[in-house]
């Protein structure tokens, strides 16, 4: 069934129906569909179905039926991410002043608001936060492993990207940091490469602002702070 979500567009990959947005997709029809299990996923497991004709209609009546529960649960999950909406600095005001030269904003910043250089699309924001996001999770591929990324008892689930991942399920708010390599904006008076997404999952709305690296260190926790570049782009 086609994801209620379009992460070809979202996640501009390749290998985008091998991501974890739409891996959860395939795991939230599998926990409606009768026999969720033995739902095909692999492109020779739709063979074998193709060549029984029977089984192939109702494994389509299953999926038809099941499909509105399936979306909703999605919709409460991964799905949340598809529909955010990333605020400028300028519309979110706080860590934002028009007209001000580096310069004084380094200065200004010294006051303990961090403060961006410039005022930054939300298009801009929202292809590096995705950027970000390939590069952090890049330790599953494959559905199977999906299961085990949110089965406790298996490895995968104890690795720091199943935690964080389990966060962007079920949190209504979580922040994030990527490091964009250059300096985007000031932090108690010094230039910071270093931006927080701060993500408010029930209103869909993510603003960001300029952090230090002890602030962004102690976000991230046991997880790198990759370079990213696509802000700068």
């Amino acid at each position: 069934m086609k994801c209620p979500i379009d992460w070809r567009a979202k996640l501009q990959s390749e290998d985008w129906f091998l991501r974890l947005p739409h891996l959860d997709w395939y795991y939230s029809v599998a926990q409606h569909a009768v026999d969720g299990g033995d739902l095909p996923f692999y492109p020779d497991e739709f063979e074998e179905i193709y060549e029984d004709p029977e089984e192939l209609r109702s494994l389509l009546i299953n999926l038809r039926d099941r499909r509105p529960k399936a979306e909703s649960l999605y919709m409460m999950r991964a799905g949340r991410l598809g529909n955010l909406s990333f605020m400028t600095p300028s519309q979110h005001g706080k860590h934002f002043r028009a007209g001000r030269s580096e310069e004084s904003t380094l200065v200004e910043s010294k006051r303990g608001i961090s403060l961006f250089f410039k005022d930054y699309s939300s298009v801009r924001l929202e292809e590096a936060f995705w950027s970000w996001f390939l590069l952090i999770f890049d330790n599953v591929f494959d559905y199977h492993d999906y299961e085990d990324f949110l089965d406790p008892n298996e490895d995968l689930y104890k690795s720091p990207q199943s935690k964080l991942w389990r966060r962007f399920l079920s949190n209504s708010n979580l922040r994030i940091c990527t490091d964009t390599i250059r300096p985007i904006g000031a932090c108690n008076g010094k230039p910071t490469s270093l931006l927080c997404y701060d993500l408010h999952m029930d209103a869909m709305i993510v603003h960001c602002y300029p952090i230090s690296g002890p602030e962004a260190v102690k976000m991230m926790g046991a997880l790198d702070i990759p370079g990213n570049d696509a802000l700068n782009c």
